[in-house]
């Protein structure tokens, strides 16, 4: 039996360090590679006497570097990848909390990472998966994005959305930012991140229109509730997880039971839940069920 090829980017730290380190537990023979920008080798130990780990480089917003991760993929495992987990993102380099950074600057540096670096590692990897699994870790704060005029949301949630017309409204809300006084227009500028929280419901509905066009990949993602990582304000009274119950969610999505299904977003029932996480299809605009510490 070979060994399960398996993926995860922005293993180095946090949720991602989490996933690796659990993937790499698991008892049958994987080859994990655990990228990360400066290809940092934390020490993973495997469990199954043929396991073995790998620490590639790899920057998700470079086409080189994840060409390069596709090279020695083709090279080395005849391009076949398993499970690819893309937990790499972030929004706190970009924005603060106050909003003072919020404009077309921010928006492009913050979508670049958190929209584009996804759509960039689904369309290199995803025709190497042939009945394998792929995983975006996402974010709860994605629900404040409620495309609120009723012509914004028929686009986002029409059931002919593809990758073109996506794209475009990633353009349209980078154009949006220039203009944020701009009552009407249905996108998110203002709140908490909310150029992060927008990329992060893009790459929602990207889950959802990959999912149409790769049947024989069961493509995912993921929400693990409020972890206490880096960038998280430690002054709000919530009910923080650790990395490894928050990775607990995307790790089900990679390798549990699922029934099959794909192009959905998988969700706990509050923001601190450790069950096994349930499907939201109207998670657009839906109140978070928040756990805060009391």
């Amino acid at each position: 039996m070979s060994n399960k090829v398996v993926i995860v980017t922005g293993s180095n730290a946090g949720i991602g360090k989490a996933i690796a380190t659990q993937v790499i537990a698991r008892d049958e023979p994987i080859t994990l590679l655990a990228t990360s920008r400066q290809g940092v080798d934390f020490g993973l130990t495997p469990n199954h006497p043929k396991s073995k780990v790998e620490y590639p480089k790899l920057d998700v917003t470079s086409d080189s570097s994840i060409a390069a991760l596709l090279k020695l993929v083709k090279e080395r495992f005849d391009g076949r990848v398993d499970v690819v987990i893309l937990n790499a993102g972030g929004g706190h380099w970009f924005e603060d909390a106050a909003n003072s950074t919020f404009g077309p600057e921010a928006a492009v540096k913050s979508l670049d990472l958190n929209y584009y670096a996804t759509s960039r590692m689904m369309d290199a990897f995803l025709p190497h998966m042939h009945g394998g699994r792929l995983v975006f870790v996402t974010s709860g704060v994605s629900w404040q994005v409620k495309f609120d005029n009723k012509a914004l949301y028929d686009r986002a949630f029409s059931p002919t959305l593809d990758r073109s017309e996506l794209d475009q409204m990633v353009k349209e809300y980078i154009e949006s930012t220039k203009t944020p006084e701009q009552q009407g227009t249905g996108w998110l500028h203002n709140g908490y991140m909310p150029i992060y929280s927008t990329g992060k419901a893009f790459s929602n509905l990207l889950v959802a229109v990959e999912a149409k066009g790769h049947p024989d990949v069961l493509i995912s993602a993921a929400c693990p509730g409020v972890v206490n990582s880096d960038g998280l304000p430690k002054t709000m009274p919530w009910k923080y997880k650790t990395p490894e119950q928050g990775s607990q969610l995307p790790l089900r999505c990679a390798f549990g039971d699922i029934g099959g299904v794909s192009g959905k977003y998988w969700t706990g029932t509050t923001t601190a839940s450790l069950g096994p996480g349930v499907v939201v299809d109207d998670w657009a605009g839906k109140d978070i069920i928040w756990d805060n510490e009391v």
